[in-house]
């Protein structure tokens, strides 16, 4: 699995020709550069091997977006159709099988 499964699974639609909402995926790659660029991802594995997940989701929400994230988000946001939103979180390991 290359993405988390939320994308996979809209990836496989779209590739069997069904019709879904436009969308982007910020990667596993993109998200570990964010981690380093912010000085934080060995504090968020710390973090993690202690389940202390309350303290991920405040020091994740402290951050700045970094500039090559906020690039590909300015990139691929006009892209979409529509006006409405939503953002989806999922991990490599998320909707496990």
């Amino acid at each position: 699995m290359k993405y988390g499964g939320k994308a996979d699974s809209l990836l496989f639609l779209v590739n069997n020709g069904i019709l879904v909402p436009s969308f982007f995926i910020i990667t596993k790659e993109d998200y570990i550069k964010f981690l380093i660029d912010n000085n934080i991802y060995k504090r968020i594995e710390e973090l993690f091997d202690n389940k202390k997940y309350d303290d991920i989701k405040n020091l994740l929400m402290k951050q700045p977006i970094t500039k090559d994230l906020s690039k590909k988000i300015s990139i691929e946001l006009p892209k979409l159709k529509g006006k409405l939103y939503a953002a989806r979180s999922s991990a490599n390991n998320e909707d496990g099988k």
